[in-house]
């Protein structure tokens, strides 16, 4: 564990999933616990049609919760990665 105090773990995640006829975006603990929160959803066929809407989708929904990390602990989060859904989880 890291011990610069300007360190702030959050232990946080955004999920994305098709659902239906619409990607929707989730805030969830790292470890995919049932406690999820549904922050946004855009429609799959204008991401399937438009890379660049899906691109600015994820990118805004990493804002939005860098933001918000932001305005409870006062220091803006340094690292955000992504990474592909296990089977169980669902993905986009």
């Amino acid at each position: 564990m890291n011990k610069d105090k300007n360190f702030v773990a959050v232990d946080l995640r955004l999920a994305f999933r098709n659902e239906g006829d619409f990607v929707n975006c989730y805030l969830m603990p790292s470890d995919g616990g049932k406690h999820q929160t549904l922050l946004a959803s855009v429609r799959v066929s204008i991401c399937e049609q438009h890379p660049d809407v899906w691109n600015a989708f994820k990118d805004m929904m990493k804002l939005a919760i860098g933001q918000m990390i932001e305005s409870v602990t006062g220091k803006k989060p340094d690292v955000m990665f992504e990474r592909q859904a296990g089977d169980e989880e669902g993905h986009a």
